[in-house]
């Protein structure tokens, strides 16, 4: 490790020349590929001739250590860059939705922006349209549906701020609905859909379409 005091060995060296200091600095940013035929090369580049260093230049390259250093101030350098990495690193786990709190305040506004259509009649049972042919004619009927996907979408946000929060476990364990008396469950669904008559044609027509469709 340098010192306050010693300069990184790659920087200019003692009674080192300065042509001889240039050609290094060409060797060293040219990275891991570089050569000293690629220093002779580039400066050589606009006259004709040769394409082989004379001995000189790799005599100097010796002398000066032209690789020992550029290995150094490849290491400084990745090191360099590991550090800023990690800086970066660092920066983005601090912010935006690496936080735990700031995915709790957006899935809180989804739940709100859901709640607040769930206020809403018409977008909890949603009006629709159904045809239906019997023979040669065919006969439209107004329909109601459940938006089921809308408390589902409630109860899947309000499940991951629980996950966030640690109050409840990633792994969700099915509930037993096989128990259930079917007489039971049709009257369930009758009585939640008492309020609404066309609803009741609407899903009738439906478990008939499902019935002739399942039919051997």
């Amino acid at each position: 490790m340098n010192t306050p005091l010693q300069k990184p060995i790659w920087d200019r060296q003692e009674n080192e020349p300065s042509l001889w200091y240039g050609r290094f600095r060409v060797f060293l940013l040219m990275g891991p590929s570089r050569s000293v035929t690629d220093v002779f090369l580039q400066e050589k580049k606009s006259e004709k001739g040769r394409k082989i260093p004379p001995g000189n230049w790799y005599g100097a390259s010796k002398e000066w250590c032209w690789e020992e250093r550029a290995q150094a101030y490849d290491a400084h350098w990745i090191k360099e860059q590991d550090k800023i990495i990690a800086q970066e690193r660092a920066k983005v786990v601090r912010s935006g939705f690496a936080l735990q709190h700031k995915r709790i305040q957006a899935l809180d506004r989804l739940v709100n922006k859901l709640l607040e259509m769930e206020e809403e009649d018409e977008k909890v049972w949603v009006p629709g349209q159904k045809v239906f042919w019997n023979g040669k004619s065919a006969e439209t009927i107004d329909t109601i549906t459940f938006n089921h996907q809308l408390y589902t979408l409630i109860r899947k946000y309000l499940g991951d701020i629980a996950l966030e929060m640690g109050e409840r476990k990633q792994k969700i364990e099915v509930e037993d609905v096989g128990t259930t008396d079917e007489k039971e469950l049709h009257d369930l669904i009758m009585n939640a859909l008492a309020p609404f008559p066309e609803a009741k044609w609407a899903l009738a027509a439906m478990l008939d379409d499902y019935a002739k469709s399942h039919q051997s």
